[in-house]
């Protein structure tokens, strides 16, 4: 077996605005212009719509109401909101 060798391309690049792309050398790199960084963790808390992979986090659509009158997200581990009705069907197998 061979003894692992970096080759620095192909690699990611990451932008704040733009989706991901993969650059196959130096020259395409340097093609990106300014904002372009090798690792999406640079880029700061991730931020729906953006592309990538923060939009794969669930999203509340729009019009959905706040979970709490302060607007703050209700936390995981709070009771079940009353006013909403649970369906009792029973699954047939």
């Amino acid at each position: 077996m061979s003894e692992y060798v970096y080759q620095p391309y192909p690699a990611w690049r990451f932008h704040p605005t733009k989706p991901a792309v993969v650059v196959a050398s130096a020259a395409e790199d340097e093609q990106l212009g300014d904002g372009w960084v090798d690792s999406h963790l640079k880029l700061g808390p991730l931020v729906p719509g953006r592309g990538g992979a923060s939009d794969a986090l669930p999203v509340p659509p729009a019009d959905a109401p706040p979970a709490s009158p302060d607007g703050r997200p209700a936390p995981l581990d709070a009771p079940p909101d009353p006013a909403k009705k649970r369906s009792h069907k029973k699954i047939p197998r």
